[in-house]
């Protein structure tokens, strides 16, 4: 479960980033960061394993910020354009 996690988080930042894969990123990183925290609560798996649940966790919410942050930014610059071109 560690490892799945890990991958989706790698898998949501690298969405974050390219330029048309801000939803995949939104959906791979909330995916993902729910992967990483229910690898990282079994009690009964190897260290490793819950380690890397922790950094799929990690990089999941970091890709998630970053979609999100993009998507707030082009609603406003989108509002921004409708406001000049209305005036």
């Amino acid at each position: 479960m560690g490892r799945y996690a890990l991958i989706l988080g790698l898998t949501a930042l690298v969405a974050a980033l390219v330029p048309s894969g801000m939803y995949w990123g939104m959906g791979l990183g909330s995916f993902a960061s729910v992967a990483g925290w229910l690898a990282y609560r079994r009690r009964e798996d190897a260290g490793w394993t819950r380690l890397a649940g922790a950094m799929g966790m990690t990089l999941a919410i970091v890709a998630l910020l970053l979609s999100s942050g993009r998507f707030a930014l082009t609603y406003w610059a989108v509002g921004r354009l409708t406001e000049m071109l209305a005036a």
